[in-house]
């Protein structure tokens, strides 16, 4: 798709958004799972 095309449609922000929140996830998992100590058990 042409980019003008994909920018009248809205769709420019959809993936950075859904990017930044996947980021977000991990890192939080990541920390929570270092605050618990996870890596004891294994």
């Amino acid at each position: 798709m042409p980019t003008a095309v994909v920018r009248h449609l809205g769709l420019t922000g959809l993936w950075p958004a859904i990017l930044s929140d996947t980021g977000a996830t991990v890192l939080v998992t990541a920390n929570s799972m270092r605050l618990l100590g996870a890596g004891k058990w294994v």
